[in-house]
């Protein structure tokens, strides 16, 4: 915008400075009027040439906030999404520090869903990369139902095993 701006004041000044220099050589009144306008109409094109180079954003997106209540619905709703899931990016990060602080290292991942004006958790599942303990895989169930307030039944402990197998819940396999 700085270098349009810029432009315009280069090209209004050739323009008039070039204007004058055409009028102060003319001497018959009939002649000066005529360049007059011609200086006008050069000064008008001056300021309107670097204008045209402006490239205005795309704006078209914004058909679809134009009061389509449908529109208006979906893009609720894709913020929802948004907000549900750097909820859940959040919250695992939470329960993975905690657990890293009793020195275990897992993975969480959790499923939430928003109901009306509030956000429930529904499961969690806990992925241990490497052989976890009876001990320790407790330790983190306990963490978190504690944190989150859900029963035992909707967490679900994979890998870790030291027989290699991963435990599953039914549930998780038939989604």
């Amino acid at each position: 915008m700085i270098a349009t701006l810029k432009q315009m004041i280069l090209c209004v000044t050739a323009a008039s400075l070039f204007g004058s220099i055409v009028l102060s050589l003319t001497e018959q009144k009939a002649q000066q009027e005529i360049l007059r306008i011609a200086v006008g109409m050069m000064l008008v094109l001056s300021l309107i040439t670097p204008i045209r180079a402006i490239r205005l954003p795309d704006l078209s997106w914004l058909e679809s906030f134009s009061g389509s209540g449908n529109a208006q619905a979906d893009a609720e709703a894709a913020y929802t999404q948004t907000v549900l899931e750097e909820f859940e990016t959040e919250v695992e990060a939470y329960l993975e520090q905690l657990a890293e602080q009793q020195g275990i290292s897992c993975t969480i991942t959790i499923t939430a869903v928003q109901e009306e004006d509030a956000v429930s958790i529904c499961s969690a599942e806990v992925l241990f990369p490497q052989e976890a303990t009876e001990e320790q895989r407790q330790q983190v169930q306990d963490i978190v139902i504690q944190e989150l307030g859900i029963s035992e039944r909707e967490i679900t402990l994979a890998g870790g095993e030291p027989d290699g197998t991963e435990e599953k819940a039914v549930d998780v396999l038939l989604e």
